[in-house]
């Protein structure tokens, strides 16, 4: 069953801007909290974050055969072309043991030759906002040919792609109970899109998480 959310057009509502695939930013404690808190990943001695190891893509409960970052090893992608900006998300507790632990949750749609990506976002608070950038990384990745819709209507359907991957990024980022508490203390106004999504995930986020982590 494909998931109905109370959206509006992507593609004719936010402004298309390119992004390749160096554009991870490098400060540290953003980088820590976009993997930590959002992948669930742990540091590793060396350096990186450890943790997404399945090799094998899952399949939502909506037919979509996809990886997701924190529970796959996630493939490389060819060069994104295109990132569509779905919307941003103000939160105060980003990371614990700070006196400012709160920051920005930013997502894009990124568009390859070959592949759909969710591109996540992490700016915290604690930084100077005007030279700080987000720490970005591919939070979940689609191939186009294991989306479960007819690729001539993929544009018109931006949306409801970009809502499946954010549906399976909550499924290691929120879990099954963490969902609600997150929206709780959300200190932005959600635009449509992102508060359909979030709304959905709670009503079904038992499902979505079996329907992801199984083997």
């Amino acid at each position: 069953m494909s998931a109905k959310f109370n959206i509006f057009d992507l593609t004719a509502n936010n402004k298309k801007q390119k992004m390749n695939n160096n554009s991870k930013n490098t400060d540290f404690m953003n980088t820590v909290v976009l993997n930590q808190t959002l992948f669930k990943k742990f540091p590793i001695v060396g350096g990186g974050f450890s943790g997404g190891t399945k090799a094998i893509a899952s399949t939502t409960a909506s037919g979509y055969i996809l990886w997701v970052n924190g529970l796959h090893n996630i493939p490389n992608p060819s060069e994104i072309t295109q990132t569509i900006e779905i919307g941003t998300i103000q939160h105060p507790y980003l990371i614990a043991a700070m006196g400012d632990g709160g920051g920005e949750i930013k997502y894009w749609l990124g568009i390859t030759e070959w592949e759909y990506l969710l591109l996540a976002g992490v700016k915290l608070n604690a930084f100077d906002q005007e030279f700080s950038e987000h720490a970005i990384d591919i939070a979940t990745l689609i191939f186009k040919d294991r989306v479960p819709i007819p690729r001539a209507e993929h544009l018109e359907n931006y949306s409801e792609i970009a809502g499946e991957l954010l549906l399976a990024h909550f499924t290691v980022f929120l879990g099954k109970e963490g969902a609600q508490p997150f929206k709780d203390s959300i200190e932005s106004e959600l635009n449509k899109f992102l508060s359909s999504v979030l709304d959905y995930y709670i009503e079904n986020a038992e499902e979505l998480v079996d329907s992801i982590s199984k083997d």
